[in-house]
């Protein structure tokens, strides 16, 4: 049997695909925490039958804080990990395998509670973003105590006790992989049988918002205590290509109060994840725009699906995230315009350069058109010399 442990919509719809696919004949239960608000899909997730049991567990607290606490008082969380979870979540039965997609004190507390109980169950990572290409899972808040705890005293910690990750392409994975990577199966966007379940799960109705050319995805950079111009660089792409074409996904955890008076459409609902969205497009013809949220590298990661996306990352100025400076983070990118966006992905440097980045991007969509069109009319036309670009 099988457990998966859910903080995000995007965790919640990877765990449907792990689970309908990989484990299609086992017998699994889920937990959605309270980290955001994906509990708001307990009754429908409940109706659709994919989980045997469905629990909710309030572990955010722990999860925040364990890392920050004393030793001592990680000492007494670690040896009598019960105590502190008996009020979160306790496993009512021995599992397997349980799937997590986060490092915390919740998901650390839990692996000493199953050692403890003397059961066999065994951790597996799994995908929640581009983070999980470049984090070295074996030192993720590993600090000296976790150290101390783990080689001096020789008890088993989470950080180097994980089974496997899982990840939808492990070609992107950035470190030399110590542990062994397994392959989510990319999703079809025509896969109706798996689109009808996601849509029942995340209660899916499509409200037309986003037939829009244009689409901006938000990040919660206000929300997190980051405070730059983000909002100058969607006025500067809505005056570009029109405020009748341009719509921005706004972020779940902010309000649209900052854009009254400024003439930009935001999107009224927040609740669908963005993977659903994609799922339901089925031919997604548009171009996205982002500072560097995760969300616009899935349409080519989780559904192989090549969308242009013009990324302005270097524009950005401010009181930023230190995940800017990763270099990791760098060769990841590197990776992914390698494997997918050659002619389709686009850093923008500053925005002014921007016009004439989108100016490229158009000669590069009618050259692609025209050479479809003439591959069409005569497939025989090897030595023709415009296919030859």
């Amino acid at each position: 049997m099988i457990l998966f442990i859910c903080n995000t919509p995007f965790q919640l719809f990877n765990a449907i695909r792990i689970k309908t696919t990989i484990y299609i004949n086992e017998t699994a239960d889920i937990i959605l925490s309270n980290h955001s608000k994906v509990d708001i899909y307990r009754k429908s997730l409940c109706d659709s039958g994919i989980f045997q049991h469905v629990y909710s567990a309030s572990s955010l607290k722990l999860a925040r804080n364990f890392f920050s606490w004393p030793d001592h008082k990680k000492g007494k969380a670690f040896n009598n990990s019960r105590k502190y979870l008996k009020n979160i979540f306790l496993p009512c039965r021995e599992y397997n395998t349980i799937f997590f997609a986060n490092i915390d004190g919740f998901t650390s507390l839990l692996f000493r509670y199953c050692v403890t109980e003397g059961f066999k169950t065994q951790f597996s990572y799994y995908e929640d973003g581009w983070s999980s290409y470049i984090i070295d899972l074996e030192k993720y808040s590993l600090s000296p105590y976790e150290k101390y705890y783990s080689e001096i005293l020789n008890q088993k910690i989470l950080q180097t006790n994980i089974k496997d990750i899982w990840l939808y392409d492990k070609r992107l994975y950035c470190l030399s992989p110590k542990i062994p990577i397994e392959s989510i199966p990319q999703i079809d966007i025509y896969d109706n049988q798996f689109k009808k379940l996601i849509n029942r799960v995340f209660i899916y109705r499509d409200n037309n918002e986003y037939h829009c050319k244009h689409i901006f995805l938000e990040e919660a950079f206000n929300e997190d205590g980051y405070y730059n111009n983000d909002l100058q660089i969607i006025k500067t792409i809505k005056n570009y290509v029109g405020e009748n074409n341009f719509i921005v996904k706004r972020h779940p955890r902010l309000s649209a109060d900052r854009y009254i008076g400024t003439g930009i459409k935001t999107s009224s609902d927040t609740r669908i994840p963005w993977e659903v969205l994609i799922l339901n497009m089925n031919s997604p013809d548009m171009i996205l725009y982002t500072i560097s949220s995760n969300a616009c590298l899935t349409p080519a990661i989780v559904f192989n699906i090549e969308i242009p996306i013009f990324y302005f990352r270097s524009v950005l100025r401010g009181n930023v995230s230190h995940t800017y400076r990763l270099k990791e983070f760098d060769v990841f990118l590197q990776k992914y315009k390698s494997l997918y966006g050659k002619d389709t992905f686009f850093e923008i440097t500053s925005l002014g350069q921007y016009p004439a980045f989108y100016t490229k991007y158009f000669y590069y969509t009618q050259k692609k058109a025209l050479r479809k069109y003439l591959l069409t009319e005569d497939k025989n036309s090897e030595n023709c010399s415009f296919c030859s670009y």
